[in-house]
């Protein structure tokens, strides 16, 4: 985004786009900015623990759709403009990134603003609302702050990343995923995990649309 950017017209496509969603009964459910208001769904989500029981290191949520239904991960949409993203496939600057002292610590993620859109704010809200129910599981009672925040231009935002690797002592048992060329071209993060420290599993995976041009080369 730049001065030339027009916000206004992207602001009216936003919330055109939010309404469209909550109004289509198949998603209603899963929409971020509804967890307040949808109040059966949001009274049917608990946390629960993955891995072992007592070294439980990810926790994740989960719904019951009806009555008598096994527990499922709920999954929650949100729309957004993005701002800003540090996207797949993984740069040439990385190529030296090998030791497990720096890798930890590469992450892939997006920055969405609302431009001022009400359902963006109620779907932060929703953010700090879960971020409290997570904070009753967690061992020592606290959980990392939402990275979430007003922006220089005033609008609220939402930073949403995860790690390219995860360290093999977290993964507990999760089987371990082939790494695409196309987003690990110059083979960063193969001779990471081919050193026993990182694995990569599937939720290190980002999916994601490109829109390309009709009259693109």
């Amino acid at each position: 985004m730049d001065t030339l950017y027009d916000e206004d017209s992207a602001r009216i496509k936003l919330a055109e786009e939010i309404i469209r969603r909550n109004k289509n009964g198949s998603t209603k459910q899963y929409q971020l900015c509804l967890f307040h208001d949808d109040l059966p769904m949001a009274h049917s989500v608990r946390v629960i623990p993955m891995g072992k029981p007592g070294s439980e290191k990810k926790w994740q949520l989960g719904y019951t759709p009806r009555p008598g239904d096994p527990t499922e991960e709920l999954v929650l949409s949100v729309q957004g403009i993005v701002q800003s993203k540090a996207l797949p496939p993984l740069p040439a600057r990385f190529t030296k990134t090998s030791n497990k002292g720096r890798a930890k610590y590469m992450k892939q993620g997006v920055t969405l603003t609302g431009l001022g859109v009400p359902e963006f704010s109620a779907a932060l809200e929703a953010v700090d609302r879960i971020k409290v129910m997570f904070s009753r599981y967690s061992p020592s009672g606290n959980v990392k702050s939402t990275e979430s925040h007003d922006a220089d231009d005033g609008h609220e935002r939402l930073h949403a990343s995860n790690r390219y690797v995860t360290p093999a002592y977290e993964c507990q048992g999760e089987a371990e995923v082939a790494i695409d060329g196309t987003v690990d071209p110059f083979g960063v993060l193969r001779r990471i995990v081919e050193l026993g420290d990182f694995k990569y599993t599937e939720d290190n995976r980002v999916h994601y649309y490109e829109r390309m041009s009709k009259d693109a080369e």
